[in-house]
């Protein structure tokens, strides 16, 4: 089992603390609270009416079908033909791309059409690529059997649980806040004003504290992990897609793989979004190991802090209108 779900499962064998929100965590911890309220793990999900894709969301023809927009929800039509599902709620913060998920009369449906941000353009979700729409229900999207839905939503919110129609939203918590990665805080939160340190620290999940391959399982619990039975030494090449899943590829990686202490926080600060362009910053997290000039007869020239992520940490498109780095660290 995961490290998340192994802690949750042991609070759960407790007293089973519950959920407070993200506002509680303010009052110990303002500095990582405002940050990260304001980071794109924030606004991982939000109501479709609410969110920003509602005004990107016009109309479009695709295979064929003609998609219209409102903001419940959309309709395909070709000819005589015609099916409406309802668009409720907004996945992905804007960083990449927003889908909207609704559903298609009881049954939830992942939207065929996203909108990316770079290009500015609306297009095919990812995953939905390659199939052909036979019908108007088919142009609406991909219906999501109930345990791919409850996960698509425990991924980009807080207090969802999982149940046999598919996932109990009645008192989601959206967006990706502190919870979602530390557990229910009601029982941290008793012990720190009851001032237990020991508590304090037992009561809740701090990733940073686990070692380096379980603290990347954490975070590969939504960014996905690699099959530890089967890992891949080139993921990249096997399947391209992979490189939207940064766990893959760092796990596959030789820094990883030998310094046992390389994870996804020795980079990446979990409060804030990603310095997309500050790779000076980045450099500087690579220098940290590699702080010595590069032997001889190595084809690197670095001096200074020059930027090692174009030689090493290479950026690609494995899909339409998608752009990530890949983190199968090596020379490329």
């Amino acid at each position: 089992m995961r490290p998340t779900i192994l802690f949750l499962a042991a609070l759960a064998a407790n007293a089973a603390p519950t959920y407070t929100g993200a506002a509680s965590c303010t009052e110990c911890h303002p500095g990582q609270a405002q940050r990260q309220s304001q980071s794109n793990h924030a606004g991982a999900l939000r109501p479709f009416a609410d969110s920003t894709l509602a005004n990107r969301f016009t109309s479009i023809s695709e295979s064929g079908f003609r998609h219209v927009y409102d903001k419940a929800g959309t309709t395909a039509s070709r000819t005589q033909e015609a099916a409406r599902m309802t668009l409720e709620w907004t996945f992905g913060s804007g960083a990449q791309a927003y889908t909207a998920v609704g559903r298609y009369g009881a049954r939830w449906m992942e939207h065929r059409i996203s909108y990316y941000t770079a290009a500015a353009r609306l297009s095919l979700t990812p995953g939905h690529f390659g199939r052909n729409p036979v019908t108007a229900a088919d142009a609406l999207g991909i219906v999501q059997d109930p345990p791919t839905i409850a996960r698509c939503f425990s991924c980009h919110s807080a207090r969802t649980k999982a149940m046999p129609q598919g996932v109990d939203l009645s008192v989601i918590e959206p967006g990706v806040r502190c919870e979602r990665c530390h557990g229910p805080g009601s029982d941290h939160i008793a012990a720190a004003r009851a001032r237990d340190a020991k508590r304090v620290s037992t009561s809740i999940l701090n990733s940073g504290r686990l070692p380096a391959q379980a603290g990347v399982m954490v975070c590969g619990e939504c960014h996905r992990t690699p099959d530890l039975a089967r890992l891949l030494p080139t993921p990249e090449l096997d399947d391209p897609l992979s490189v939207r899943f940064q766990p893959v590829g760092l796990m596959a990686s030789r820094c990883f793989q030998v310094s046992k202490k390389l994870s996804c926080t020795t980079c990446h600060d979990p409060h804030e979004s990603l310095r997309r362009s500050d790779a000076a910053f980045y450099t500087v997290q690579c220098l940290g190991c590699h702080g010595t000039a590069p032997g001889p007869g190595a084809e690197c020239k670095r001096g200074g802090r020059q930027n090692c992520l174009p030689c090493h940490m290479g950026s690609v498109t494995p899909a339409p209108h998608l752009r990530f780095t890949d983190h199968r660290i090596r020379v490329n």
